[in-house]
């Protein structure tokens, strides 16, 4: 995976680019202006040190849908279960790394794409479910019957199966 899309990935988890829903008609933003897009915002460079450090210690997530990283400190949510790596508070949720790796697949990194769907695919397997999170130790959170971790799934094996077709 090249770096600048490595940064790109970690950047839109950040919320300073848009990364197009699943079956949207947005056209596909080239790398030229995906990278004018992520600069032209103030928060950039606090963001692209968030970045580099995120890639030169790695993180310890089940998957890709790690939502935030790092995660807010225990108490700066009023609600109580908004802890460090629970819910959107740096949960693993499927929904959001299904959309990562259609990304991916887009921008033509399918053996990236590939690793990075084989633990939701396990998860759904292992847990009999598609669940709404999972915990940094891979405990399967809300209902398993959560139709935005089938849909992305479903729609990133669709795109397996287009780019397979296309070869």
């Amino acid at each position: 995976m090249s770096r600048f899309l490595r940064y790109t990935i970690l950047i839109a988890i950040v919320g300073l680019v848009s990364v197009p829903a699943a079956g949207s008609t947005r056209s596909k933003t080239s790398d030229k202006a995906l990278a004018e897009e992520i600069r032209s915002n103030r928060a950039f460079p606090a963001v692209l040190e968030r970045a580099r450090a995120v890639l030169r210690t790695g993180l310890n997530a089940g998957s890709i849908g790690l939502t935030v990283y790092p995660p807010y400190p225990k108490g700066y949510f009023k609600n109580p279960s908004m802890v460090p790596f629970g819910y959107q508070n740096g949960g693993d949720w499927t929904w959001f790394g299904g959309r990562m790796i259609q990304q991916l697949i887009a921008h033509g990194c399918i053996e990236q794409a590939y690793r990075q769907m084989l633990p939701m695919v396990e998860r759904v397997e292992r847990n009999d479910g598609f669940f709404e999170w999972y915990t940094v130790t891979n405990e399967p959170k809300g209902s398993g019957l959560f139709r935005g971790s089938a849909g992305v799934l479903g729609k990133a094996i669709q795109m397996f199966q287009e780019w397979a077709e296309r070869r």
